[in-house]
């Protein structure tokens, strides 16, 4: 049975063996892309990056009925090319160095894997630290499973 990864070691090694000409399986983000998305992905979960005030309201009106449906969903049930915040939207025009972005996502995956007690997340409120794990290890692992880093 397929699975998502259940830690951030795993997903560390599998970061390690994405390529720097990584070609997506589906949507238009490249290699280094996707790792700036997922790192600022967490950079917002963890409250580090700011959001805008649409964002904020969208949060407010949407987040909890938004969370219970992202929480339902595997790396294999997530629908593809969703749309995104503003904030972590990556430009296809945006060039990033792959193996700065590597390094920056290793960081920021061993922070949340360090993360304790209770976390405001801008669309989601307040959060317990298990819960934003998960929320970032799926994020993740979605776009690792994107980048065939995962079956």
């Amino acid at each position: 049975m397929k699975h998502t990864p259940t830690d951030f070691t795993t997903l560390n090694s599998l970061l390690h063996g994405l390529a720097v000409d990584q070609a997506p399986l589906w949507g238009t983000m490249n290699a280094a892309q996707m790792c700036h998305h997922c790192s600022a992905f967490i950079k917002l979960s963890l409250g580090e990056k700011r959001t805008s005030k649409s964002t904020q309201v969208i949060g407010f009106l949407f987040g909890k009925l938004m969370f219970r449906y992202f929480s339902r969903k595997t790396i294999y049930t997530f629908p593809k090319n969703l749309q995104t915040l503003p904030e972590i939207k990556q430009r296809s025009d945006r060039k990033f160095d792959i193996m700065e972005e590597k390094v920056e996502l290793a960081e920021w995956l061993e922070k949340a894997a360090q993360v304790e007690g209770k976390i405001k997340h801008p669309l989601y409120g307040s959060m317990d630290a298990p819960k934003i794990k998960n929320l970032i290890l799926l994020h993740t692992a979605y776009h690792f499973r994107q980048f065939g880093l995962i079956d």
